[in-house]
């Protein structure tokens, strides 16, 4: 099976793209973002595409942080700003809101999170829907339900491998 060359529109500076994905990179990247770009730079070789005459290639452990922060800030970074979150951390504060926190955080890590029922016709462990206001935070989420019948299935060692982790990548990152 062949796939059609996505070729480049001509209104797109290739220099603004990322030179690995091929998306368009924030219209500021930070130093950091410039500074990860230079250095992995280094690792890569030219890799010319259609899509991207400016492409490099390298492994995906080389290339994949890049990808990452430049994610962040062309998506959720301008999200984070336009709710006005800041930019910095106030370490001085930090320590008093995780102890205005701290019912909260210990409920939930000490929710044993086992409200989970065997559906009998799929299958597949769920959470009973009419009993979840009435549970913890663990039990109530959708996510913990799907990881912890993953857990059932294949167990603890092969969730939590390298494979597994790859596969749920998208879970993981936050917003």
């Amino acid at each position: 099976m062949t796939f059609p060359a996505v070729s480049i529109s001509p209104d797109v500076d290739p220099r603004t793209l990322c030179p690995y994905c091929d998306t368009p990179l924030p219209k500021h990247p930070s130093p950091l973002l410039l500074n990860i770009l230079k250095a992995i730079k280094k690792k890569s070789v030219r890799d010319p595409r259609p899509s991207n005459p400016l492409g490099l290639k390298a492994s995906l452990g080389v290339f994949i942080a890049a990808c990452q922060r430049h994610r962040f800030e062309s998506d959720i970074l301008p999200e984070a700003e336009s709710k006005g979150w800041p930019k910095t951390i106030e370490w001085d504060k930090v320590s008093g809101r995780i102890m205005r926190m701290k019912p909260a955080l210990k409920a939930l890590i000490e929710d044993p999170g086992d409200n989970l029922v065997k559906n009998v016709e799929d299958d597949d462990w769920e959470i009973p829907f009419s009993d979840k206001p009435n549970k913890g935070a663990k039990a109530r989420s959708s996510f913990w339900a799907e990881v912890m019948a993953e857990v059932k299935q294949k167990g603890t060692r092969a969730v939590a491998g390298v494979r597994a982790q790859f596969a749920n990548f998208e879970k993981a990152q936050p917003g």
